[in-house]
């Protein structure tokens, strides 16, 4: 009945059949039990309740403590409301709960910090989660506010650094565009031909891709289309594979 009502996308009666199955009967059941309430809080969100669609998340994390979607969704909501310092104490919560996620929160945190004017605090906090993880993701935050600082050797620099350990086309693509903005014209076309190139292998690299069945795809989706589980897709930093396991 589960699978039937998850099918149908009728995810009250899949709270039902969850409650009957039984609180904490295992980690698989909360973890689904939070994404059905995270599915009826967009629901509201697309239909502007904010009110109970914050009721819906609240209760997603309740069901699930540990519940990255709840998390982002959240820290979302908090931020277009314009409560920058609770959307960034809910960001900050993903690191522990999935670090794979972290791609998701990246545009609303580096957002949330510029609004309040803390710039350097964002600096220094991207640069202690770079240390932790290697991202590319936080590493062309990192970028950005190097450029923003006019100091556009350095980014250089770390881009490099990057790329000798962590092979990126999107790490690859802004190395091109920081030295196109310093060369002359023969240099110059050589890199924009290189820059295209690159883009069109972007163009054809997945951004998410499950790590359960391999199914790729351009879209966060929290259930995977292909093998139907939970949270298996995770956003794409790196190379991914090329194809469908």
């Amino acid at each position: 009945l589960l699978e039937i009502y998850q099918q149908e996308k009728d995810w009250e009666r899949c709270l039902e059949i969850a409650e009957k199955l039984g609180p904490g009967r295992d980690g698989i059941l909360q973890m689904q039990t939070a994404h059905f309430y995270c599915e009826l809080a967009q629901r509201e969100l697309k239909a502007r309740n904010l009110e109970a669609a914050e009721k819906y998340v609240k209760k997603a994390q309740t069901a699930d403590h540990n519940s990255v979607r709840a998390t982002i969704l959240l820290g979302n909501m908090e931020w277009n409301r314009g409560d920058c310092k609770a959307a960034i104490k809910s960001y900050k919560q993903v690191e522990a709960q999935d670090v794979a996620y972290l791609p998701e929160i990246m545009p609303g945190l580096m957002a949330c910090y510029r609004s309040l004017g803390k710039m350097k605090e964002l600096a220094d906090y991207l640069r202690s989660l770079y240390e932790r993880h290697q991202g590319s993701v936080v590493m062309l935050a990192l970028t950005d506010i190097l450029i923003e600082e006019k100091s556009n050797k350095q980014a250089v620099d770390f881009a490099l650094t990057h790329l000798a350990d962590y092979p990126d086309l999107k790490v690859l693509e802004r190395l091109i565009k920081l030295n196109l903005n310093k060369q002359e014209k023969q240099p110059r076309e050589t890199l924009e031909v290189l820059k295209h190139a690159i883009e069109k292998l972007m163009s054809s690299q997945p951004d998410y891709q499950c790590e359960q069945c391999g199914f790729n795809a351009k879209k966060l989706h929290w259930r995977c289309p292909s093998c139907l589980r939970w949270s298996s897709i995770k956003p794409v930093q790196g190379l991914a594979c090329q194809s469908n396991k």
